[in-house]
């Protein structure tokens, strides 16, 4: 845990750092923080400026059309809409909704700003295959079976090749499988797998032909 002083005023200021613990500003040294005199909002958590008149954002109206629109970049080349906003890790745009800590998927909210409501279980698809494009000319609704079919017909769903080698837990290269083969005749698949130090059944596979049949 980081040390940490309090200044004149009782507001504690990091060590490390040199950042208010209640506001994380950093003040000047040896000043107190701007924070000391300046109270929070308890509805919606913005700092309250000393002397000042305080809209609560919760208050204010909430215009969704223009909260999206301000936050969408146009393109002409390819037609899509590019979301500047906030983004989730896995690329979609994500889109306020109004009101403390809610959002939501920006794609969604695009298609029930422009296209009408998302029947119960449907997902909002994408035609461009651009996770951050909004546009509802771009978009269609479908189940997660479409999803991953319209993901499979793209090309998009490309399984990496994890047969012998290529499989990370594989302990037998191509060479030793042509070798293995060609003890059983003189050597029981037991001492075959303790010369290989794998498991039994790993050789009965290969022997029976049920792996490394590509060999």
């Amino acid at each position: 845990m980081a040390d940490e002083h309090s200044t004149s005023t009782g507001v504690t200021v990091c060590h490390e750092c040199g950042r208010c613990e209640r506001c994380g500003r950093k003040p000047k040294l040896g000043c107190a923080c701007i924070c000391t005199n300046q109270p929070k909002c308890r509805r919606c958590g913005a700092w309250i400026r000393v002397g000042q008149p305080h809209e609560c954002r919760m208050d204010r109206a909430f215009d969704l059309r223009a909260e999206f629109e301000k936050r969408v970049r146009r393109d002409n080349e390819t037609g899509c809409w590019l979301w500047t906003g906030r983004m989730a890790y896995f690329g979609y745009g994500v889109c306020p909704l109004g009101g403390r800590g809610r959002r939501r998927l920006a794609h969604r909210v695009s298609y029930e700003l422009f296209i009408g409501p998302i029947t119960d279980g449907l997902s909002v698809l994408h035609k461009c295959d651009v996770t951050a494009c909004v546009n509802p000319d771009h978009l269609f609704l479908g189940t997660q079976g479409d999803n991953m079919r319209d993901c499979r017909d793209k090309g998009r769903m490309v399984m990496p090749d994890r047969k012998g080698e290529h499989n990370g837990r594989a302990k037998l290269t191509p060479d030793n499988v042509r070798e293995i083969r060609k003890l059983t005749e003189s050597m029981t698949n037991v001492a075959i797998s303790k010369r290989f130090n794998v498991n039994r059944t790993t050789i009965d596979q290969i022997v029976n032909g049920n792996h490394w049949t590509e060999i």
